[in-house]
């Protein structure tokens, strides 16, 4: 397509040259020939009239003596003879009495010439040519007619005649040379148009192939005219203009992908519609927020995506009434999730209106809004209880019991007991406190482990001989890894506490341990008494009791397993629980190895 355009062009410009000059020369070459032929006639008119004058001369005695029609006939045979003219004598009455083209006897039936318009003008001493179709010779003819004497034409009037076969030669003889310069002329324009055709054409097609290069972002090559005329300023003026788009496009760039890492990098969830409501911008945040890949958002109407009554409402009413609308909506997909929305709708100096979305993810905010409420609650309930009771036996010794010594000791040994739980819980919370805000960093060790989950199990030597429980230490010997040893210590004890106050009578507490993909995974089983469903996802939290009323019984805190929680993951590692309510609970620690 491109070739066919660019031929089309040299084809027309060519074309345009050659027209053009063809024109000119058509139109000087009929005013020449024009001029020559009227030159050449204007020429043989003298020629044929100064030759006729002085045939008059010669036929005028022949006339004045009286000389028979025939011998005159017969003298103008003689006198044209050698000639290429034709000699008519005719008297003053239009009688014909001589022609060099005629025998006596086509004489004598030749018509009369009296009306004939040469005939006329010379008998009038006007000596005009005559040009007309000759019925005798069949052609056209010059004629030219003068009178034999120049006192009276009436005596008589000689005539010549020259066929325009003749003339026409002469002109086309005259013609010729103008033809040739006329032929070689246009030959010349031909050649002068393919050349300056080609060379415009080769510029032209310069200019193409780069403002395609400059179409589609390729602003490298510079258009190099050589010539000083209008396609070196258009040219001068594309480089210039591929310059600037080049730094403008760059400049855009630039601040494109400065907007793009910051709406990248934003926790918000951000979403821009036309005034159609199709979106035509979105951030990665907002894929997990709605639960959609932003492959499938971008040209989608925004119903489509939201899947949300409220939330729709918000933009129409934002890009309606152009303002900002705001409120908190619960979204539902896989996820339960509590955002923050923000819409804004604007309309632009063109009148094109667009509305922004933004959701901030309020979920992690609202849950510890809640733990902490929870939490709140837990510690003034853990709190309250063992110092109601203090204060109760308080109450009760002052109000005589401290009388009665055996009544005495035992409320100072319950007031002891819940003492005591008073500063495990604030040990535990200090522990916790501690532990999330990093004040005190991990102490970095070898932890034998076992060896120390032997150490610890010795601990446990009477509880277990209490309930019969076997514990059975699995660990391979020199398994070891780096870590803090106290708080790994610290995490072992509760897990196995736990796994021993939880058991049942004649049950068993299993330690293993095992080196995959490059984590040391810790597994503490034992066949207590399980833990529901329902509670397997929380019982790291703090306060969380699966029986409250023997987790108290028992003398724990609810703080045990969210600070084995927490010390694990400060090591960077995971721990999770695998349970059947009723068969016993698995958990799993997994610390990175190096």
């Amino acid at each position: 397509m491109k070739n066919l355009i660019q031929k089309s062009f040299s084809r027309k410009l060519v074309f345009a040259y050659v027209f053009v000059f063809a024109a000119v020369f058509l139109l000087a070459g009929w005013f020449s020939a024009s001029r020559v032929e009227k030159e050449v006639l204007s020429n043989l008119e003298l020629t044929l009239k100064e030759e006729s004058l002085q045939l008059a001369r010669t036929v005028a005695p022949l006339i004045l003596g009286g000389t028979p029609r025939q011998e005159i006939h017969e003298k103008i045979r003689a006198l044209g003879s050698g000639l290429e003219t034709r000699i008519t004598v005719i008297d003053s009455e239009g009688l014909v009495l001589g022609d060099s083209e005629r025998t006596f006897e086509e004489l004598r039936r030749m018509d009369n010439h009296a009306s004939r318009p040469e005939i006329k003008e010379a008998l009038e001493k006007r000596f005009e040519p005559s040009i007309r179709y000759s019925h005798t010779l069949k052609t056209n003819m010059l004629y030219v007619a003068v009178p034999v004497f120049d006192e009276d034409p009436r005596k008589g009037i000689l005539r010549t005649a020259l066929p325009l076969t003749r003339v026409n030669k002469i002109i086309q003889s005259a013609k010729g040379p103008i033809q040739a310069g006329m032929l070689f002329g246009t030959l010349v324009v031909i050649l002068l148009s393919i050349f300056l055709g080609s060379r415009m054409t080769a510029r032209i097609r310069q200019l193409t192939r780069v403002a395609r290069q400059y179409a589609q972002g390729d602003f490298g090559e510079k258009i190099r005219i050589d010539s000083q005329d209008e396609l070196k300023v258009l040219a001068d003026a594309m480089n210039f203009m591929a310059k600037s788009l080049k730094e403008r496009i760059s400049e855009l760039e630039t601040e494109r992908n400065k907007i793009s890492a910051i709406l990248e990098n934003m926790t918000e969830g951000v979403i821009a519609v036309d005034g159609n409501l199709v979106i035509f911008l979105v951030n990665r945040n907002v894929e997990e927020m709605l639960q959609v890949s932003s492959g499938k958002m971008i040209g989608k109407n925004f119903a489509e995506v939201a899947w949300n009554q409220k939330l729709m409402g918000m933009m129409e009413l934002a890009l309606k009434d152009k303002t900002s609308v705001s409120g908190e909506i619960e979204l539902v997909h896989k996820d339960k999730k509590i955002v923050k929305a923000n819409a804004i709708g604007f309309e632009s100096k063109r009148g094109e209106r667009t509305g922004i979305l933004v959701l901030y993810d309020m979920t992690q905010i609202r849950r510890l809004e809640k733990v902490r409420s929870e939490f709140l609650a837990n510690v003034s309930h853990e709190l309250k209880t063992p110092l109601t009771s203090i204060k109760g036996f308080v109450e009760t010794l002052l109000g005589g019991a401290l009388k009665d010594p055996e009544r005495a000791g035992s409320f100072l040994q319950m007031m002891k007991e819940d003492s005591d739980r008073l500063t495990r819980l604030i040990e535990d919370l200090l522990e916790l406190s501690s532990i999330e805000s990093k004040e005190e960093p991990l102490q970095a060790g070898r932890v034998e482990l076992k060896k120390e989950v032997d150490r610890i199990v010795k601990g446990f030597e009477q509880a277990c001989a209490e309930k019969k429980i076997k514990v059975e230490n699995r660990v391979a010997e020199g398994i070891s890894f780096s870590a803090d040893p106290d708080k790994i210590r610290q995490v072992l004890v509760n897990l196995l506490d736990n796994a021993v106050k939880f058991n049942r009578e004649n049950g068993s507490v299993m330690v293993d341990a095992i080196l995959r993909d490059n984590f040391m995974e810790v597994r503490i089983e034992d066949t207590g008494i399980g833990i529901p469903e329902s509670s397997r996802e929380r019982i790291f939290e703090r306060f969380y009791r699966v029986d409250k009323a023997r987790s108290r019984a028992l003398g724990g805190t609810g703080l045990g397993l969210s600070i084995v929680k927490h010390i694990i993951e400060a090591h960077g590692g995971t721990v999770s629980c695998q349970s059947r309510e009723g068969k016993g609970s698995t958990f799993i620690l997994r610390l990175p190895v190096d």
